[in-house]
């Protein structure tokens, strides 16, 4: 059986996702540039998990996502179920009604109960990252979703640049795919770029038969 959308039952998917339900939630309130915790100010180091209270005793956020809009909101979770949707949009709506946090399987963006909120932030903060994916509905080509991607910040995994980087090339746009290259050059280890040598390889051969 063909897969549906879980939130409004369209049969055109486009979000394959994990979905976890959330078992544990904490909000970190933004205080100048520490936060506020249970009445207790901490200062956060760059990892997002490890709390400094101002006697100097450690607390350590074990939860299975963090992540900070101004407010840093952390999320513990139970065992994940695949899940599909049509849009980013119903993707939000399932999640806030379920109180499930969703992980896109193709390139791990993060969907939670908080969606609205962030992006209410990041239209206030003029987020370009954010901005970019919340545009995800409105894609309707490969190049769209490149075009949109290479402005947003990385990628949990370089998966879909490689896709959409494959694809274009095949198409004769040889500036997307060195775009796409070049992304997953600047953002992750190369042992790691390396093992996509498909895209490389075809890429170099584009570019050697245009010198």
């Amino acid at each position: 059986m063909a897969d549906t959308c879980a939130n409004c039952g369209n049969a055109s998917i486009r979000w394959k996702c994990r979905g976890a339900p959330i078992t544990r939630f904490k909000r970190l309130r933004e205080a100048g540039d520490r936060f506020t915790l249970d009445h207790r100010i901490f200062s956060v180091l760059p990892d997002r998990r490890t709390l400094i209270r101002d006697d100097g005793k450690m607390l350590v956020l074990d939860s299975d996502y963090i992540t900070e809009f101004g407010d840093l909101f952390a999320y513990w979770c139970a065992d994940p179920q695949t899940v599909s949707f049509c849009s980013r949009s119903c993707a939000i709506a399932y999640s806030n009604e379920n109180n499930l946090l969703l992980v896109r399987v193709t390139d791990s963006l993060y969907i939670t109960p908080h969606q609205s909120y962030f992006d209410q932030y990041a239209r206030e903060h003029n987020l370009e990252g954010v901005l970019a994916i919340m545009e995800s509905d409105t894609w309707e080509s490969p190049e769209e979703e490149l075009r949109a991607l290479l402005k947003a910040p990385r990628l949990v995994l370089p998966d879909r640049y490689f896709t959409l980087g494959m694809v274009l090339l095949d198409r004769g746009m040889n500036s997307l795919g060195e775009a796409a290259v070049q992304k997953m050059l600047d953002n992750y280890p190369l042992a790691t770029v390396i093992t996509y040598r498909s895209l490389l390889r075809v890429l170099s051969a584009r570019l050697r038969d245009l010198s």
